[in-house]
């Protein structure tokens, strides 16, 4: 089966009535040092936005830019890879 990489997925999920019902990873809870600390923010998750700039180095929904799910779903794959990369060599 396939599995959908994405950026705070339940939330879209459970708006499509699909919460449950697929394989996901979710970017922000790959590692504990994604989540911001307590009183910042929605526990647990980092915004896209903040991990975009941290881990690539790239300012995403800024400048008055509109959002795009197609920038988002791109930068949620591409932090994925980035991470997945790390723990792959950390564990080499």
């Amino acid at each position: 089966g396939s599995v959908l990489i994405g950026h705070t997925l339940s939330c879209d999920l459970r708006r499509l009535d699909m919460e449950g019902q697929l394989a996901y990873v979710d970017v922000s809870s790959l590692h504990a040092s994604l989540r911001p600390p307590l009183g910042e923010g929605r526990p647990g998750a980092m915004s896209l936005r903040r991990l975009a700039a941290a881990y690539l180095g790239e300012s995403i929904h800024g400048g008055g830019r509109k959002h795009c799910a197609v920038q988002d779903a791109e930068t949620a794959m591409r932090i994925y890879n980035l991470l997945i990369r790390q723990r792959e060599l950390a564990n080499a």
